[in-house]
């Protein structure tokens, strides 16, 4: 009996201890630091318990209402959780502390094998239009350094909002390799004044799959069973993209337009369309269909 006894009292022992190294402490609560356009909020920063009492190193840990906003661009994640980041206590938190360090050089510093969020809000405000995209299941893996090996997002929905009427958009399966994340990021904040600098490769290959736009305010539908693009390459705009999508959806917006406006509209739309290229691209199963006006 006293053995038996005994084996009872190690088998709780064992299962209270399994249980607890399931438990998450957080480590770091109400996380706030940005500068300028750029800002972020962390409601906690959750690791393993056994990560937390070691704090030598912090193999994988949660974050937890998470607000992003940069430039025109708020992102909202419930749960954010990396898997083997094989960095140090130290590193991580350095990623979220309150210095004025661009956020393109904090991913840049990112190392992971795998970061997932179940979803990811996106709203965007150009002008007069709000555009709000949902994420689900987002997957990015074999993550070196801010360079993503593979992005996979079971759907999108896309929601774009204006006084002419909403667009909505939805996409199935959405796969993207070699995306350079930080070179994605400086797009959006860096001024290239001549247009000098030289195209850059964002990412490796694209691919979307059962794409759905239907426009309620010019009445029309649009259906695209798969997009595939590879190479694709883009440099910065004259006024940033964050400064020339802000410029080109104002000017779109005004129902009407000066000669100098116009001529600012075209030579906005021409640098962007000149500020990226593809390798290659390949649409099918395109359907058009246009309701009575």
């Amino acid at each position: 009996m006293g053995f038996l006894r005994r084996s009872g009292i190690c088998t709780l022992a064992f299962l209270a201890g399994s249980a607890a190294l399931q438990f998450e402490p957080a480590i770091i609560r109400d996380v706030a630091f940005g500068h300028g356009s750029e800002q972020v909020t962390v409601g906690a920063v959750r690791v393993p318990l056994w990560s937390a009492a070691f704090a030598q190193s912090t193999d994988s840990f949660t974050l937890e209402d998470v607000r992003f906003t940069w430039g025109p661009f708020t992102y909202e994640a419930k749960r954010i959780d990396f898997t083997d980041t094989k960095a140090s206590r130290r590193n991580f938190e350095t990623l979220f502390s309150s210095t004025t360090e661009p956020m393109a050089e904090r991913v840049a510093r990112i190392s992971a094998r795998e970061v997932t969020a179940p979803e990811v809000k996106v709203t965007q405000k150009l002008g007069n239009r709000t555009q709000t995209v949902l994420y689900r299941n987002v997957s990015l893996n074999d993550i070196v350094q801010g360079q993503i090996g593979s992005v996979t997002i079971d759907t999108m929905a896309i929601e774009d909002t204006s006084a002419k009427g909403n667009i909505l958009t939805s996409y199935g399966r959405t796969k993207i390799s070699d995306l350079d994340m930080p070179a994605f990021m400086r797009l959006y904040d860096t001024k290239d004044g001549k247009a000098a600098l030289p195209l850059t490769r964002i990412y490796g290959s694209l691919s979307m799959e059962d794409i759905d736009v239907l426009d309620t305010g010019e009445d029309y539908s649009l259906e695209i069973e798969r997009v595939n693009g590879r190479n694709i390459m883009a440099r910065p705009t004259r006024d940033s993209w964050s400064g020339t999508i802000a410029l080109i959806s104002e000017l779109t917006d005004k129902s009407t337009t000066t000669s100098e406006e116009k001529d600012r509209l075209v030579m906005a739309v021409a640098d962007l369309l000149e500020a990226f290229d593809t390798g290659f691209v390949e649409t099918t199963g395109i359907k058009f269909k246009s309701g009575p006006k």
